[in-house]
């Protein structure tokens, strides 16, 4: 059971990211930004796709647990085909990640992009979700990122996706950040003191 939501929160993902809202526009990108990328977006595809492999061969040998059970590998890499607090936690987290993804896409309209990147007429955003906190596409990230490998109590997927999303986003965030002061100065440091970075009321 834990499998098919992790499945369809995957595909809830894709959709909500690429079919619900446009596609994101691209801006000038620099060679900093194009590492975030690599580490934001390709090192957790690549972590999914080794974890969609582990799982292929996890889960024969869980279905077989009623017989033998299963090695501690396999446990590493499904740690629960049922739902229980862990898993439901997990659903609960990623699936909280498309509300705020999608709301903050909505504020930003056309200066959403997918790279790091000052438009030409770029403003200040600071409606909608920004009113409350800075970066809340990151947040969604996070969120998701954390609350798919939950969704199977996956250990395996916490050190293969959910590190590699973190680590990624709190580089990008500071890019972004240092991008938005040499466009915006002071304007946007007030706005900064005013917002919390992810979590409302608290960083």
């Amino acid at each position: 059971m834990s499998v098919a939501f992790f499945v369809l929160t995957w595909v809830v993902f894709l959709i909500s990211e690429f079919v619900i809202v446009k596609f994101p526009a691209w801006g000038t990108r620099e060679k900093r930004d194009r590492v975030s990328s690599i580490i934001i977006f390709g090192l957790p595809a690549l972590g999914l796709g080794v974890l969609g492999v582990a799982l292929a061969f996890a889960l024969p040998a869980v279905a077989r647990a009623h017989q033998t059970e299963p090695s501690w590998f396999y446990r590493f890499v499904l740690g629960s085909t049922e739902i229980g607090m862990v898993n439901l936690l997990g659903l609960l987290i990623a699936w909280g990640a498309f509300p705020v993804r999608i709301a903050a896409k909505h504020a930003l309209g056309k200066f959403y992009t997918i790279n790091v990147a000052i438009l030409k007429d770029h403003t200040l955003v600071e409606s909608g979700i920004y009113r409350y906190i800075r970066h809340p596409l990151y947040l969604g990230i996070l969120m998701y990122y954390l609350g798919l490998p939950l969704i199977i109590a996956s250990t395996f997927g916490v050190l293969v996706v959910t590190i590699p999303a973190t680590v990624g986003s709190f580089y990008r965030m500071r890019l972004e950040e240092e991008a938005l002061v040499n466009r915006f100065g002071d304007r946007y440091l007030t706005y900064a003191k005013k917002t919390a970075r992810l979590i409302p009321y608290i960083w």
